[in-house]
């Protein structure tokens, strides 16, 4: 699909080798780049490449100038191996939200706790959210709800939430306009959805970054690029792109 949206729109497409969904990076726009370990480092994405092997190739093929490796991501995301956009959010460059629990008996405690650590011994301001609601799927598995999943679009931020907890919902919602000024929370029902990350992964997956016309299409994702600071600039551009292709798709265009 991505390839023919890049062919569609006429971008010019560069094919990386190494596996990378949009999920498993975030950026700060200033050449800074967070993933974890259990994720990049997992023998279902790149068996062949070690860590120093996929750092240097996140660096030369995004631009970024640092990459920050945290341990892991959530104990009950099964789905993703750890994606970093369920636990960690650059508020502005250098400031991160990130996932944490204050209940000691947690799953998530000691990992979160590290993952502090080592944010902090990077120099980036950890600002802790510790609000995460658990649901049982149709199927009886219990799984966790990462408000940090959201997506940030022109004025907006798109948020899973547990649709069970209204309170906490609530509040979530109105912490995350407090942190982004400008952009009104919108809440999405993660039990209606595939898998309670979607929200954000779907369409970093789909649109990627998109700056100067350029693209780069992992094997399994595909994400837009700029030039010096690759994929850490504004999202808005993403909703942009999307704008671009409802336009197309309304005017009798096809993809």
């Amino acid at each position: 699909i991505s390839s023919r949206i890049l062919d569609h729109l006429d971008v010019e497409r560069f094919i990386e080798p190494m596996v990378l969904e949009g999920g498993s990076i975030a950026v700060d726009g200033e050449g800074l780049l967070v993933t974890t370990e259990q994720c990049l480092l997992n023998p279902n994405r790149n068996p062949d490449l070690d860590r120093h092997t996929i750092d240097a190739e996140l660096c030369r093929a995004l631009g970024v100038e640092r990459v920050v490796w945290l341990e892991k991501g959530l104990v009950e995301d099964a789905d993703t191996d750890g994606h970093v956009d369920n636990i960690c959010a650059f508020l502005e460059p250098g400031r991160v939200l990130l996932q944490t629990v204050n209940d000691r008996t947690d799953p998530n405690y000691e990992g979160s706790r590290e993952n502090v650590r080592r944010l902090e011994a990077a120099g980036i301001e950890v600002v802790e959210w510790e609000l995460l609601p658990r649901i049982t799927r149709e199927d009886g598995e219990p799984v966790v709800v990462p408000y940090m999943n959201f997506y940030v679009a022109n004025g907006a931020l798109i948020v899973p939430v547990s649709g069970t907890d209204p309170d906490m919902d609530r509040e979530a919602l109105l912490r995350l306009e407090g942190l982004y000024p400008g952009r009104e929370a919108v809440g999405v029902d993660a039990r209606f959805c595939q898998n309670a990350s979607a929200v954000h992964t779907s369409p970093t997956m789909m649109a990627g970054k998109l700056t100067n016309g350029r693209a780069q299409l992992w094997r399994g994702a595909c994400s837009f690029t700029g030039t010096v600071v690759g994929a850490g600039s504004a999202r808005s551009r993403e909703m942009r792109f999307l704008a671009r292709i409802e336009s197309s798709l309304s005017r009798g265009g096809t993809l």
